[in-house]
């Protein structure tokens, strides 16, 4: 099992060094990056390039605040569910939720990622400030 969660830790890992480059590395040439909600955030991205445009976006929009901290795993053969806790801040907002992300596996490569906040309201209003 630690195997198909491999994609998933060594992307997060990326995230954290901020070395997006790696981290879509583990993503197939046809991912899709989900989001729920209405902020600039809010929708699909497609495709590691698309990918990079959406996390660099994060990345600005917190002033390179914003982290994603693994709280939990399921890991299954073909999907991975974290639990992890995202934080940032941005104009006077702090961002503080605990959230599901679900990964779609294909060929030991991330396919789909999608996130669950638990608090859309508040998520769209951090992100769209």
């Amino acid at each position: 099992m630690g195997v198909a969660f491999d994609p998933v830790t060594r992307a997060l890992e990326a995230f954290a060094a901020r070395d997006l480059e790696t981290m879509t590395g583990y993503m197939t040439d046809d991912v899709i990056w989900a989001t729920p909600g209405s902020s600039p955030l809010a929708g699909e991205f497609c495709g590691p390039d698309d990918v990079k445009r959406y996390l660099r976006l994060a990345l600005e929009l917190t002033g390179d605040s914003v982290r994603v901290d693994l709280v939990d795993r399921l890991v299954g053969r073909e999907y991975v569910a974290i639990v992890v806790d995202v934080s940032g801040d941005r104009l006077g907002l702090h961002l503080d939720q605990r959230a599901v992300q679900l990964f779609r596996l294909r060929d030991g490569r991330i396919a789909e990622r999608r996130i669950f906040p638990p608090d859309l309201a508040a998520w769209d209003e951090f992100w769209s400030a």
